[in-house]
């Protein structure tokens, strides 16, 4: 294949490239340039022209670097050991697992958490105990033996009414939540 000279589109500068190829621009950036691609930055407002096609394909395009790791990442201070970190999650307030079970452990913190659903309460000993429970072995006057449950009657994990709890062994829990799945038409496994 022969080579021919070709005028550039954006400069008007001349080159060489292949006979059949359907180069228009002389380089990437007379390519980029006459497609003048103007946005607003989402961090900062200012306008400015894209410049690669790895800014037009990425959902948030910034005018430069340090406007995007204001937009993208969010630091903050862990709550125990006052280390800079960068959040994954809007809730996340503390750097590592270890910070997060010291902290609970500690007594500078409230009396309460919340535990997949369930309120946890601090019970001084460096432990917790949910609240559902608590309550229950202190209407019966002892501690539950290991078969036993309490069961939240409306299925709101943190409604600890005393009229919402109900005392139950494993056997009927899972017999309960099993009839309660087959009424509602969902598959059991």
């Amino acid at each position: 294949m022969s080579k021919v000279s070709k005028t550039c589109e954006y400069c008007n500068a001349n080159y060489s490239s292949y006979q059949r190829s359907s180069q228009r621009f002389c380089s990437k950036a007379c390519g980029y340039a006459n497609k003048k691609i103007i946005v607003n930055c989402p961090c900062c407002f200012i306008k400015f022209q894209l410049t690669s096609t790895r800014q037009r394909i990425t959902e948030v395009a910034c005018c430069s670097v340090a406007c995007r790791m204001k937009l993208v990442e969010k630091f903050t201070d862990c709550k125990y050991c006052g280390k800079h970190f960068k959040k994954i999650r809007s809730s996340r307030e503390f750097c590592s697992n270890l910070c997060r079970s010291s902290y609970r452990r500690s007594n500078n913190r409230p009396g309460k958490w919340m535990e997949n659903g369930y309120i946890v309460i601090y019970s001084g000993d460096g432990n917790g105990i949910k609240e559902h429970v608590f309550k229950m072995e202190k209407k019966i006057k002892r501690k539950l033996k290991r078969n036993e449950v309490v069961h939240h009657i409306n299925g709101i994990r943190d409604d600890n009414r005393m009229c919402n709890l109900l005392l139950m062994t494993n056997g009927e829990h899972s017999r309960l939540h099993r009839q309660q799945e087959i009424a509602a038409n969902k598959k059991l496994f």
